[in-house]
């Protein structure tokens, strides 16, 4: 680093620690500081470095050094953004502030570890900054509006481990053309962008709650997600996160790059979440999305048994068949999510009905079959001076478990001894069938076969 470099470094660092001369921190360690305080901060450093630019010869120590130069950290404020722009514009007026590596005068501006009771970003002037990014900060209301983020100064908004109470986006016409980014950001308990249209978007990792401690600033009971009557025009992703209130998307047009990977949506018992998963449903299969479409239609089911569909013991509801369906096939394949479940299910029933054969003599080898009919295998295991009684109730029980199938298959060697028996037969093959069925809807639906 040059000298220039250091004296501007250590100017702006006691232009830094001016701003907080004087002021007490919180529990967190934010010093409470106004608006007026912080706009003369960033025109001091943005002074400073107007007048050493011309000694900063070499592109790359700029570049290094614009990273740190407007990082602000352990703040509490409120801001208007475009306040901040206006102190940059009337600076750089008479200045050539870029450089001849195309880079803007300085990369980024950062805050840390600071408290927004409002951030307002708004204005409309020429590329100043690469990147405005938040990290580890508490926003009571953030407000993006156009033409900020329009190919205007700010090329690309990064947000990390914040916690959020209300997310605003205001613009209709033209769009949000620069990425948007949010990360690992717990809570954002409220998203209002309705009739905006966005170019990339990105929220992983986040949740999106009420959390208990934003209670007392908000008269609401649960968060409120809603991107009604948008437009993606590129990559939007929702990757990783957790949905506590069902999203609204109803009129949202997505671009084909839209993805809810591993996201997990918990609202089944609210009136509107019917609605809300509908919608995404149409949605993902309109855009060939068929595994986030049959999650979607998983969600929809839930929802609807947990609000339209009665209790399933009200057996004199008009829609008990149905309660009792979808409550079927929550606990066999969790509305076609699971798998494994409808095979954890066969498995349990073989063992139950081999049990039972077993404990009360319900099968055995048949000798008139047995001498016309039997296999090797079979002969060997229907001894009849020394019956293995255990194996012959698990080959039965085994037989009756592949559904259909076990009525091709069986030679009427092992039969049932009592009507009984033959009972509790016709019900395991009639269970096995139903499961296999559903077995193959499932594998039918994901590989489109």
């Amino acid at each position: 680093m040059s000298d220039v470099s250091v004296v501007l470094s250590e100017k702006v660092n006691d232009i830094k620690n001016q701003l907080i001369l004087g002021l007490k921190p919180d529990d967190l360690g934010r010093y409470a500081v106004s608006e007026s305080k912080f706009l003369e901060a960033i025109r001091n450093i943005f002074e400073c470095f107007l007048i050493s630019k011309n000694n900063l010869v070499d592109p790359e120590e700029i570049y290094n050094f614009d990273k740190d130069l407007f990082l602000f950290k352990n703040l509490k404020i409120n801001l208007r953004w475009k306040l901040v722009l206006q102190e940059f514009q009337s600076l750089s007026h008479g200045n050539h502030y870029r450089h001849n590596t195309k880079k803007e005068c300085f990369q980024n501006i950062i805050f840390e570890n600071c408290l927004f009771d409002s951030l307002i970003i708004d204005g409309k002037y020429d590329n100043f900054i690469d990147s405005l990014i938040l990290r580890d900060c508490s926003l009571s209301e953030f407000l993006c509006k156009l033409p900020s983020l329009n190919m205007g100064h700010i090329k690309k908004l990064i947000v990390s481990n914040c916690d959020i109470l209300i997310l605003r986006f205001d613009g209709h016409s033209p769009n949000f053309s620069s990425p948007i980014n949010f990360s690992n950001c717990n809570p954002i308990v409220n998203i209002y962008a309705e009739e905006n249209v966005f170019n990339q978007v990105c929220f992983e990792n986040c949740v999106f709650d009420l959390d208990e401690k934003m209670l007392p600033k908000l008269n609401q009971v649960r968060s409120l997600i809603t991107f009604v009557n948008s437009r993606f025009e590129s990559t939007t992703s929702f990757k990783g996160c957790i949905f506590h209130s069902s999203p609204k998307f109803h009129g949202t047009k997505f671009h084909s790059d839209t993805s809810f990977q591993k996201s997990k949506f918990l609202d089944i018992k609210s009136p509107e979440a019917i609605g809300d998963y509908r919608v995404l449903k149409q949605a993902m299969h309109d855009l060939g999305a068929e595994h986030d479409a049959m999650n979607f239609h998983a969600l929809e089911m839930a929802a609807r048994r947990k609000t339209v569909l009665p209790f399933w013991l009200n057996i004199f509801h008009p829609e008990w068949a149905a309660a009792i369906s979808s409550l079927f096939l929550r606990i066999t394949n969790n509305y076609g999510r699971n798998y494994w479940l409808p095979f954890l299910w066969l498995f349990g029933f073989t063992v139950l009905f081999a049990y039972i054969y077993y404990k009360f003599d319900y099968v055995g080898c048949n000798e008139y079959n047995f001498d016309r009919k039997a296999e090797l295998w079979q002969r060997e295991l229907c001894n009849f001076k020394n019956p293995e009684d255990l194996k012959v109730a698990i080959v039965y029980s085994l037989q009756r478990s592949l559904g259909p199938v076990s009525l091709l298959i069986d030679n009427n060697v092992i039969n049932a001894k009592t009507g009984t028996a033959k009972f509790l037969t016709v019900i395991q093959t009639f269970l096995s069938s139903i499961y296999w069925f559903i077995i193959i809807i499932q594998l039918r639906r994901q590989f489109k076969l």
